[in-house]
């Protein structure tokens, strides 16, 4: 990749100092396609040293073991002998659940980030009316506990978001780990 990068800056750098003939042009796009072919063969050949080197050394299998393997596998029950028996409708119906509560805790969370920004125009707004006021401190700090419950309720809906949705992505991947409740 490197290499290749390198032919193309090359050819690149070439077009711009060439004087703009054709012959001149067209000599440096041969030039370059030669180049990029021989970087392309010692790449490929080099590559097949390793491959054959893995495959001899790293990948070798020592004397006996593939007949070992083969026992063992033969010995190990079919997947679908060791799936348990899972109702299709229970968990159609765990999965209707999870999405519906999964849709609540998304559209919650949303409406919380709109009074979220609601709340903050309305302070940015309001605040320079109160500026003189000496109960200003009162109302500010009423103000900023109103809001860090709104935040705390926010990131809690949102981490039960991300609840439902790891359980809602967990259960679509795997229905037969799935527990009715």
């Amino acid at each position: 990749a490197i290499f290749l990068a390198c032919a193309l800056a090359l050819r690149e750098q070439l077009q711009r100092v060439t004087d703009g003939s054709e012959t001149a042009k067209a000599t440096v796009r041969l030039g370059i396609e030669r180049l990029i072919s021989w970087i392309r063969l010692i790449f490929d050949s080099e590559f097949d040293k390793v491959e054959l080197y893995v495959m001899r050394n790293v990948l070798r299998f020592p004397d006996g073991v593939p007949e070992n393997f083969k026992r063992l596998l033969d010995e190990l029950p079919s997947p679908v002998e060791a799936a348990p028996a899972v109702d299709e409708d229970v968990l159609d119906a765990e999965l209707q659940v999870l999405v519906t509560e999964l849709k609540r805790a998304i559209d919650e969370n949303e409406a919380l980030r709109f009074r979220d920004r609601a709340a903050r125009a309305h302070v940015a707004r309001v605040s320079p009316l109160f500026a003189d006021d000496p109960d200003i401190t009162a109302r500010a700090e009423a103000a900023v506990a109103s809001f860090a419950a709104w935040r705390q309720e926010l990131d809690a809906l949102r981490a039960r978001s991300l609840e439902l949705s790891q359980r809602l992505s967990a259960d679509t991947d795997n229905p037969q780990a799935t527990s009715p409740t």
